[in-house]
């Protein structure tokens, strides 16, 4: 398994470069097939050699985005990961950041980018779409055929679509809709920072 990882990493571009298509709003950053399809069946995140590899694939392209963006000051080893599993009535529609400020925190290593790897195959789960505050649900057509919504400022159809990496400042507010049946599963990562940039 680990000959998977090892395998991705040799095929796989540099960060900046890896996936099949990229797409950025504001600070938000979008990689289809970050993780190609064809390789989850041999990932194993349960064994500490394929997590750390993933992770490192991972912080790279975050590193790389946090250069191009808000350049802020990051501890890049301190990252805090988990995986959220999504079971049929699991709602997170209350959007919420993974970081807030506030008197007890002020002067310590804050949240400042998170990190989302969808996991899980769309066929076996409905519902459970990611939200954001700020950039809005795909385009979609409604029983017309009128389009609702705003290319340029929704998330990209595929932004569900297992091996997609999205990657977006802590401080912003997301979540996700009700699963409506089946399970899934979701990779989150957050790196820290200095509390000031």
């Amino acid at each position: 398994m680990v000959e998977a990882l090892n395998e991705i990493a040799e095929e796989m571009p540099s960060a900046g470069q890896i996936g099949t298509e990229r797409v950025n709003f504001n600070s938000f950053l979008a990689i289809k097939d970050f993780i190609p399809p064809q390789y989850f069946d041999n990932i194993d995140l349960q064994r500490e050699s394929h997590r750390k590899q993933l992770l490192t694939q991972i912080k790279d392209e975050v590193e790389l985005w946090n250069e191009e963006t808000h350049n802020f000051n990051m501890l890049w080893d301190e990252q805090h990961y988990r995986i959220k599993n999504l079971v049929e009535a699991d709602i997170g529609d209350n959007l919420r950041p993974d970081h807030s400020i506030h008197a007890m925190n002020l002067n310590k290593n804050c949240n400042k980018w998170t990190a989302i790897l969808n996991l899980s195959n769309r066929d076996y789960i409905q519902g459970g779409e990611l939200l954001f505050k700020h950039w809005d649900s795909p385009v979609r057509r409604d029983n017309n055929g009128r389009v609702i919504g705003d290319e340029k400022t929704s998330q990209p159809q595929w932004i569900n679509e297992q091996g997609t990496l999205i990657i977006f400042p802590s401080i912003a507010e997301h979540g996700f809709r009700m699963v409506v049946s089946g399970t899934g599963a979701r990779l989150y990562v957050n790196f820290e920072g200095e509390p000031w940039k």
